[in-house]
Formats: structure tokens, C-alpha cells, sequence
């Protein structure tokens, strides 16, 4: 019965799934690595769940500006409207309600990747490159092609929807107190920044925090497959660039959400990027991770 299935499918075909299934395999196995400098830099994981219940009783008393030992202003590693989510008390359906908000932006922003994943590629290239200011500029036109007003609380109007005005009125407390006192925080490294280009620098800041989360959970992966098939094939420069170039053409095209059709492209496009030697090492890494 086997032998009668691989005289039906065209042999090019099996080799090409069996590739896609070494980088699978391959990058799997290289999880555990240090993260490479393709990514833009990741913001620190939150300790705490941001969605929990409220952590004090006095509305009054709730704040989200900590500092350090050294009196250092202690900065949020998600967004401050999410932060001040945990202190509001909201009853489970609403809570629920506003997690799906939170979760839909971050769904919004990988998929603005997948989109804009040529301009993703330049902005990866100039980090790997150390250029700063193609960096910025970069960073810049991804933020602006997703949020051209470039807000400082994107979640402000979407979570009024679920909020009482109580809690609107909250939660407006708790995130204008931590701009202002991160604002001022900065100010005393940089006195001659007016608060105002301040806000801007810091409200970049924020979003690419959201970015690089955005990057690691729906990019970083494909990234690790390629460097997996790299590394068991030792392709050429023009080879590797012809392996980039599939990869971003699956993102491009699947947005994320890959279909069988997308897979198969994907995979001939590998095998096709490869001379027959490097599909051959391809396949050997494919067996040996069974």
C-alpha cells in the first residue's frame, strides 16, 4: 500500500514535505538557544498576571508608578492600560470582555507584521547592521502605517466599551499619573527635552515594546526554521537569500494562518531554493530528528 502512494505522488513532492518538516523539527530543537540579534529587542516577561483582580481596596490608593532601591522610576513592561486593569475591581464577564480587547491588539499587531514584512526585514537588517538611525526611521514607518495619530492609550476608547464610568475614570487616573511620573523621570536625564518630545520618544518606546512581543510570537519561529535549514544545509549566499525570500513570500501570502496549499508552496520553494547535495543533507536532518 505505501509503495502504491509514493507511485502516485511525484517522489519531488515527498522530498520537499520531508524539508519542511526538518525545519520544523530543526527549530524545535533550538528553542532553548539565546535569542539572535534579528529581533528587535524583546520587553522583560510580566511576573504578573496583568488581568488579575484588584491587588488593594482604596480606589485612592492604587498607583502603577514604582521605583527601585535607588529611587529609579520603575517602568511597565506592558502597556499602561492593561497595568491598571489588574487594580480596577471588575466583575469576571467584564474582565473577560476587556482581555479580549487586550488580546485583539496584539492579534492586530502580528498581523500588521506579517503584512508590512518587507519593511519588517529592513528594520531587522538595520538592527543586525547597528544603524541607529535606520533603525529609528524604520521603527517609525512600521508605527505609523499601524497608528498614523501615534496615541499615547490606543486602549483607552476600546475598553470604554466594558468599563463603567467609574472605572473609565480610574483607570484615566492611574495611566496619566504613571506618563507623568515617567516623564518627569526621564526629564532629569534629559533637561533640555521639553516634556512634550519627551512623551514622543516615550510613546515610541511603548509600541515597539509591543512590537518585539508581536515579533517573537508570530515571526521569531519562521526565523528559527530558516536558521535551522542553514545550518544543516550550509546553502550559499545566493541560496540563503533564495530560502529568506520563500519564507517571507509564506508570510506575505498566509498572514499567520498557512494553509495546506501554503505549506506545499513553502516547502517546494525550499527544495527548489537547494541544489540536490543540500536537499539531500535537508532530508538526513529530517530523519535523524524522527
Amino acid at each position: 500500500m505505501a509503495m502504491h502512494f509514493l507511485r502516485l505522488v511525484p517522489i519531488r513532492a515527498v522530498l520537499a514535505m520531508l524539508m519542511l518538516h526538518a525545519c520544523t523539527a530543526f527549530a524545535r530543537a533550538q528553542e532553548t538557544q539565546p535569542m539572535d540579534t534579528m529581533s528587535p529587542a524583546a520587553a522583560p516577561a510580566s511576573d504578573v498576571d496583568a488581568m488579575a483582580g484588584p491587588k488593594v481596596d482604596d480606589p485612592a490608593s492604587r498607583t502603577l508608578v514604582r521605583t527601585d532601591m535607588q529611587n529609579r522610576f520603575q517602568r511597565l513592561d506592558v502597556r499602561p492600560e492593561e497595568a491598571a486593569l489588574q487594580l480596577l475591581a471588575m466583575d469576571p464577564s467584564r474582565r473577560v470582555k476587556a482581555r479580549e480587547i487586550i488580546l485583539a491588539r496584539a492579534d492586530a499587531l502580528r498581523t500588521h507584521l506579517a503584512i508590512n514584512i518587507d519593511l519588517v526585514k529592513e528594520w531587522t537588517d538595520a538592527q543586525i547592521a547597528k544603524d541607529s538611525a535606520a533603525i529609528q526611521k524604520f521603527a517609525k514607518e512600521l508605527y505609523d502605517r499601524f497608528e498614523p495619530t501615534n496615541p499615547r492609550d490606543p486602549l483607552l476608547a476600546p475598553l470604554a466599551s466594558v468599563l463603567t464610568s467609574d472605572e473609565q475614570t480610574q483607570i484615566k487616573r492611574l495611566v496619566d499619573e504613571y506618563w507623568e511620573a515617567w516623564i518627569a523621570s526621564e526629564q532629569k536625564a534629559s533637561p533640555k527635552s521639553t516634556p512634550e518630545e519627551i512623551a514622543q520618544r516615550l510613546i515610541a518606546r511603548t509600541f515597539n515594546a509591543e512590537v518585539a512581543k508581536a515579533y517573537d510570537s508570530a515571526l521569531r519561529p519562521h526565523k528559527q526554521k530558516l536558521d535551522a535549514i542553514i545550518t544543516a544545509t550550509e546553502p550559499t549566499a545566493d541560496q540563503i537569500a533564495a530560502l529568506r525570500a520563500a519564507f517571507i513570500n509564506y508570510i506575505r501570502a498566509s498572514l499567520l494562518h498557512p494553509t495546506d496549499q501554503d505549506k506545499t508552496a513553502l516547502a517546494t520553494a525550499i527544495y527548489n531554493a537547494l541544489d540536490e547535495p543540500r536537499r539531500i543533507k535537508l532530508v538526513q536532518a529530517s530523519l535523524n530528528s524522527l
